[in-house]
């Protein structure tokens, strides 16, 4: 059985799962309130992120996170129960947001803020610079909780499958790109590359210094 993959406009759990009917009907059948089923895994590579707001029909505010980069989801519930979405943009829920916010600002990406004057934010394209090469891998499992109390019946939850951590593979081409007169410094250069990896490079040198001897 081939894999199936779909092209998401913006990764959600409602892509995921078909939406929140869907959803509500698969945790309202778990035995007890406060019961926990998968979701489905969502995982990827973050370049960028900014900030949204949506204004409800009953004039509320809700505000989120639209992070730019690649990503893939897997639902386990749903009609499209195992397929693959892909996509270029994902909004989470506030739970797993919080997440790859505080992974984002470890590594020195910035949120870009909503724009101003702007009573929602729904485009499709990037925002902001791609921080000079930096990125932020992830791999997050998504939870849904029977929640009596809540009005749509169920909480999220999440559990980072890997620390949320810099790729260094986007950020050693970012340096090896730079423009001349750009390069790193030693000190920059030796922190890209981990510990026992690339022995003999130096900042002048190089791999062509190496191959020399």
């Amino acid at each position: 059985m081939g894999l199936t993959m779909k092209f998401a406009k913006k990764l959600t759990i409602k892509e995921l799962t078909g939406g929140k009917a869907i959803l509500r009907k698969e945790v309202a059948a778990l035995a007890d309130d406060g019961a926990t089923m998968d979701v489905g895994t969502i995982y990827g590579k973050v370049t960028a992120a900014k900030r949204g707001r949506n204004i409800m029909p009953d004039e509320s505010v809700s505000e989120y996170v639209r992070f730019i980069g690649q990503f893939r989801g897997i639902g386990v519930v749903g009609p499209d129960a195992g397929a693959t979405y892909a996509s270029s943009q994902l909004i989470l829920p506030e739970i797993a947001s919080q997440v790859l916010e505080g992974g984002l600002g470890a590594i020195g990406i910035t949120i870009a803020p909503l724009r101003s004057n702007a009573a929602s934010d729904d485009d499709d394209g990037a925002s902001g610079d791609a921080n000079q090469g930096a990125s932020l891998e992830f791999a997050l499992k998504m939870t849904a909780r029977r929640d009596d109390d809540s009005a749509v019946g169920y909480t999220f939850g999440c559990e980072p499958l890997i620390e949320p951590k810099e790729d260094e593979g986007l950020r050693r081409l970012a340096l090896l790109a730079s423009p001349k007169g750009s390069a790193p410094t030693a000190t920059e250069e030796a922190s890209v590359a981990p510990d026992g990896d690339d022995k003999g490079t130096t900042a002048k040198g190089g791999r062509a210094k190496q191959a020399a001897k």
